[in-house]
């Protein structure tokens, strides 16, 4: 029996996925700044909230593709409640569940990072685009939108290229599978079939 490969049905899932655990994430930080105040206990609070949220959603598109993903769930919250979404940390947590059956799974560390700093870019851009037009209260919001959504393109680009790989088995190493002939990462190949 083969195993279930991700490809563009996954895509979409990681992208909405991505999407929707960010703002429900972001609506759950702010009812929480609203009760709490902006003290500074309430901001591991939010985050954790943030991380918690992406987490959930992930996981679910996740599972069906990777073995034991609920540790995605652990690694998601506390790696984006401990640093924040936008630092090298989620990444780096994710990686520690990934690598355990995914090989080259340390591009992840990088493309997360990548795509935090390209979505927070996007976000300032459209917000000045929007400003320009006039301050409106949704402004923010929509900007804040296009870049959660550029963000979920580019990791859900490259978990479903992770994920078509031929998976490590629980005790191999990613060096055994130097035999392995390499295939050009690029959205083209990454939806392909193997």
């Amino acid at each position: 029996m083969s195993r279930k490969l991700p490809g563009f049905g996954f895509w979409l899932q990681w992208t909405f996925a991505t999407l929707v655990g960010r703002l429900v994430g972001r609506l759950a930080a702010e009812c929480l700044t609203w009760i709490g105040g902006h003290n500074p206990g309430v901001m591991p609070l939010r985050m954790l909230l943030l991380g918690g949220a992406i987490a959930i959603c992930q996981w679910w598109v996740l599972r069906p593709f990777l073995p034991r993903a609920r540790l995605w769930l652990v690694a998601t919250t506390l790696g984006g409640g401990v640093a924040g979404m936008a630092t090298i940390l989620p990444g780096l947590a994710q990686w520690l569940v990934l690598r355990r059956w995914v090989p080259r799974a340390g591009m992840w560390i990088g493309v997360t990072a990548i795509a935090g700093i390209s979505s927070w870019l996007l976000v300032q851009l459209a917000a000045g685009m929007l400003g320009v037009l006039g301050a409106q209260p949704w402004h923010i919001p929509l900007a804040r939108l296009t870049g959660d959504f550029l963000e979920g393109c580019l990791t859900a680009s490259v978990m479903v290229a992770l994920l078509r790989q031929k998976r490590l088995n629980s005790g191999q190493s990613p060096a055994s599978l130097v035999a392995m002939p390499y295939r050009e990462l690029n959205l083209h190949t990454a939806l392909q079939p193997r």
